[in-house]
C-alpha cells in the first residue's frame, strides 16, 4: 500500500492505472497463489537479484502519504463521505459495494478448493 501511494504521490502513475496494474498483475495471482508461494514460483534467487537493487528505490517514508492527508483535510474519506481518491455520485457507494461483493464471490467460486494438509 505504501509503495502504491508513493508512486501515485510522485506522479509516476495515476490512481486508476495503479488499481488496474495491481488487479491484473500481482493482485490477480494473489487470488490463487499467496505471496510466499509466488516467491517460490519466481525463484528465491530471482527475487534476491531484483530486491538487491530495487528495494533501494522503494518508498521509505514513515509518514502518511500526501494524497491521504490532502483528502483528510478536504473531508473526503472515501465511501464514508461519497468521495475520496475516487468520486461517487448519489447512491453510487452502495452500488460499488454490491459490485465489489459480487466480484469477490465470483473470484472465490472460481478458485480451486484448498488442499488439506495431508494432500500437500
Amino acid at each position: 500500500m505504501r509503495e502504491s501511494l508513493a508512486l501515485v504521490d510522485e506522479g509516476i502513475i495515476s490512481k486508476e492505472d495503479m488499481d488496474i496494474c495491481v488487479r491484473w498483475g500481482i493482485g490477480f495471482k494473489l487470488a490463487v497463489v499467496g505471496p510466499m508461494r509466488l516467491l517460490d514460483m519466481a525463484g528465491l534467487d530471482t527475487y534476491n537479484n531484483v530486491a538487491s537493487y530495487l528495494n533501494r528505490d522503494l518508498s521509505k517514508t514513515d509518514g502518511v502519504p500526501q494524497v491521504i492527508t490532502d483528502n483528510i483535510e478536504a473531508q473526503t474519506f472515501g465511501f464514508k463521505s461519497g468521495k475520496g481518491l475516487f468520486e461517487y455520485g448519489e447512491g453510487d457507494v452502495a452500488a460499488k459495494r454490491a459490485q465489489i461483493v459480487s466480484q469477490l464471490i465470483q473470484v472465490r467460486n472460481a478458485m480451486p478448493k484448498p488442499l488439506s494438509s495431508d494432500q500437500v
